[in-house]
C-alpha cells in the first residue's frame, strides 16, 4: 500500500475506535470522573444565575458544582444552608419552585453533575446537645426535604461539610457530655436517624462528603485509628457508623479526603490514600457495616486552587514544575482523577471560574474578583484539566488531527514493513526491516523459539509485515533511547492473530527499569486486523523505551503479525491539553 494510503488508513482507524479502546497515560479502572466545583464562588449564586453563565461554565472542566439553597421571600422560603441545623423547617412547599430550575441545569455538563449544600455543623453559634431529641428531629427533618429537592431536581445527591467553622465543638465531645463511651453510641444513633430521613426521601442518593473517616487524620500523620479517635473524643466516627447503619442498597457515601489539598503526585499519595482509607482506617467501621463500607463507600479527592495562585509566604502554596504552576496542577490532577472512584471535588476562594452576570457579581463574595482562574493559571487551564480527565474525547482528537496533518513525525521509517527488491514471496525467518530485531526471552530447551521475520505474503492492506510463528516468549523490538523523563509516547500499530503480546518496557541508561506494560488491542476477531492504540508516558526516572511485538505461547502452527508500526512524541503542548478545542 502508498505511504499516503496507509496515512489515511491509519488515521481514520484511529480516530474512529477513539472512545472504544483508548487509554491515557494514567490508568482509571471503571467508570467516568468527573470534577465538582465548590467554594465561596457558589455561595451566592441561585439557579438563575448558573442558567444565565451556563454557556461560560460548559467551556470549564466543571462537571458540576455544590449549589446553595438561598432565601426567597417570594416564595416564602425564610430559610438557606446556614440553618439546615435548625428551625425554620425545610419544607417541600417552600422548595417547590427549584425542581423545573435544577433539570433545567442538568441540560448543561458543567451542572449535571451538581450537588445540593446540606448537612454543616449549626451556625449561629450554636451547638446541638446530643442528647436532645427535639433539635435532632429538626436536622432529620431538614435533611430529608433537602434530599427531596436533590431526587426531583435530578441531580445525584447532596454535599455535606461538617469542619467546624464556628468553633463550637459539635463533632467532639466537651465538658457536660455524657462520658465518651456512652456519647458514641448516641451520636451514632443520630446518624442513623437523620440518614434514614434522607435515604427514605432519595434511596439512590450519592453524599459527597468533604471528609468521612478521613476526618480523624485531617492535619495528623497516620497512627491507630481507635486511640486517635478516642484521644481526640471524635463522634465523627460513630455518627458515620450510624449513617452505614440504615444505608439503602443502591446510596453512595464519597469521602471527599479534604487531606488531599496537601497531596503531591511526586509521592503517590492520591494512590497511597486508597490503601489508607479501605484497610487502615477500616478499625474504625462497625464489623456489621465492614460489607457495606467496602461496597458503598467511596473514595474522592479535592484540590486547593488557591494553592496554586497563593505566594510562596503561606502555607497553602504549591510552587511551579517546569516553570509552571499550572504544571504542577495537573500533575496533581491527573493522579486524583486516575486513584478517585469518581469524583474530584475542587475548594475555590480567591478567584472564579465564570464571569457570571451583572447582578451576581455584585452579590458574589469580594474574594472572588480578584480574578479568573484561567487567567490567574496561565497556560490553558481549561484545556489541561478536560485532558486529563478526559483524554479520549479532549486528549486523542488533539493528537490524531496532528498526525494528520503530519505535524507529528513517526518514529518508525518503515511503518509498512517493504522488503527490499528481489525478495521472494513467502516467509523469511530473521529477517526484519530496521530498527526492528528479534528477542527471546531464556528459556528452558523443551520451549521454542519460533520463527520471527518478514511474512512477504500478507499485510494489512499490502503484501508484507512482520510475524512470529511458534513463539513461547518472543517479539521484534526497537528501542527509542535519550528521551526527557516523562516524555509522552502515542503508538498505533495493527495485529492479526490470537496469542499477540504489544508491549512496551522503559529504561534508563538503556537498561530496564521494571516489567514491561501490554498495549491494549481493540476487541475483536482475532484473525482479523486489529488496531493497537497507546499513549504512554515515561516514568520520572526513565530516559527510554523498548517497543516489543510480541507472541506469547504459540503453538507450532499458530501465527502472529503485525503492520503499519508507528510511534510518535507527542509535544507537550498537544499531551497537556493546550491545543484543545481548537486552541
Amino acid at each position: 500500500m502508498r505511504t499516503s494510503a496507509r496515512a489515511a488508513l491509519i488515521a481514520s482507524v484511529a480516530i474512529g475506535a477513539c472512545s472504544s479502546f483508548a487509554f491515557g497515560p494514567d490508568p482509571r479502572g471503571v467508570g467516568n470522573r468527573k470534577i465538582i466545583l465548590s467554594g465561596i464562588e457558589f455561595r451566592q449564586l441561585t439557579p438563575e444565575d448558573y442558567l444565565d453563565g451556563a454557556a461560560e461554565l460548559d467551556k470549564t472542566p466543571a462537571d458540576g458544582v455544590v449549589i446553595h439553597i438561598l432565601k426567597n421571600p417570594v416564595v416564602g422560603r425564610d430559610f438557606d444552608n446556614q440553618t439546615i441545623m435548625s428551625k425554620p423547617l425545610w419544607t417541600r412547599e417552600k422548595l417547590a419552585d427549584l425542581p423545573p430550575l435544577l433539570r433545567k441545569m442538568g441540560a448543561h455538563r458543567s451542572l449535571r453533575h451538581s450537588f445540593l449544600k446540606s448537612l454543616q455543623s449549626p451556625a449561629g453559634g450554636m451547638r446541638h446537645d446530643w442528647r436532645d431529641d427535639a433539635a435532632w428531629a429538626v436536622v432529620a427533618s431538614n435533611m430529608a426535604a433537602v434530599a427531596w429537592l436533590a431526587r426531583e431536581g435530578g441531580l445525584p445527591g447532596l454535599s455535606m461539610d461538617v469542619e467546624d467553622y464556628p468553633r463550637k465543638r459539635q463533632f467532639w465531645r466537651i465538658a457536660g457530655d455524657p462520658p465518651f463511651a456512652e456519647l458514641k453510641g448516641i451520636a451514632r444513633q443520630r446518624g442513623r436517624e437523620v440518614f434514614k430521613a434522607v435515604f427514605d426521601a432519595y434511596p439512590d442518593v450519592t453524599i459527597l462528603a468533604y471528609f468521612g473517616f478521613s476526618e480523624l487524620f485531617f492535619m495528623l500523620g497516620d497512627t491507630d485509628p481507635l486511640s486517635l479517635e478516642s484521644a481526640k473524643r471524635d463522634l465523627y466516627p460513630s455518627f458515620l457508623n450510624g449513617i452505614l447503619d440504615v444505608m439503602t442498597p443502591n446510596a453512595r457515601f464519597v469521602d471527599g479526603v479534604e487531606n488531599s489539598y496537601r497531596f503531591s503526585y511526586a509521592k503517590r499519595d492520591f494512590i497511597a490514600a486508597k490503601t489508607q482509607l479501605y484497610n487502615w482506617y477500616l478499625p474504625l467501621v462497625a464489623p456489621e457495616n465492614r460489607r457495606k463500607f467496602l461496597s458503598q463507600y467511596k473514595t474522592g479527592f479535592a484540590l486547593y486552587m488557591d494553592m496554586y495562585v497563593n505566594p510562596h509566604t503561606e502555607s497553602w502554596y504549591n510552587g511551579p514544575i517546569d516553570g509552571s504552576r499550572l504544571e504542577h496542577l495537573r500533575r496533581n490532577a491527573a493522579q486524583a482523577l486516575s486513584a478517585t472512584d469518581e469524583y474530584v471535588w475542587m475548594w475555590c476562594e480567591r478567584g472564579r471560574w465564570v464571569d457570571w452576570g451583572e447582578s451576581a457579581m455584585k452579590r458574589i463574595d469580594k474574594r472572588c474578583l480578584k480574578g479568573l482562574w484561567s487567567e490567574m493559571i496561565p497556560g490553558g487551564l481549561h484545556e489541561s484539566l478536560l485532558a486529563v480527565k478526559d483524554p479520549a474525547r479532549y486528549l486523542y482528537p488533539a493528537i490524531d488531527a496532528a498526525v494528520v496533518s503530519g505535524t507529528l513525525t513517526n518514529l518508525v521509517a518503515n511503518p509498512g514493513f517493504e522488503v527490499k527488491p528481489g525478495l521472494a514471496r513467502g516467509f523469511h525467518p530473521g529477517v526484519l526491516p530496521s530498527p526492528f530485531r528479534a528477542f527471546c526471552e531464556p528459556l528452558p530447551k523443551e520451549y521454542s523459539e519460533g520463527e520471527i521475520g518478514i511474512d512477504a505474503t500478507s499485510g494489512d492492506g499490502d503484501s508484507s509485515c512482520i510475524y512470529l510463528r511458534g513463539t513461547t516468549r518472543g517479539c521484534a523490538r526497537t528501542d527509542c533511547y535519550g528521551l526527557p523523563s516523562r516524555t509522552v509516547v502515542y503508538i498505533l500499530a495493527r495485529v492479526k492473530g490470537d496469542g499477540a503480546w504489544p508491549s512496551i518496557a522503559y529504561s534508563k541508561a538503556k537498561r530496564w527499569l521494571r516489567p514491561r506494560g501490554y498495549l491494549p488491542i481493540e476487541p475483536g476477531d482475532p484473525d482479523e486486523w486489529r488496531t493497537i492504540r497507546a499513549l504512554v508516558r515515561l516514568p520520572d526516572d526513565a530516559d527510554g523505551f523498548t517497543l516489543m511485538l510480541g507472541g506469547s505461547n504459540l503453538g507450532p502452527d499458530e501465527i502472529v503479525r503485525y503492520d503499519n508500526v508507528r510511534m510518535y512524541i507527542v509535544p507537550a503542548a498537544i499531551s497537556n491539553g493546550v491545543y484543545v478545542n481548537g486552541k
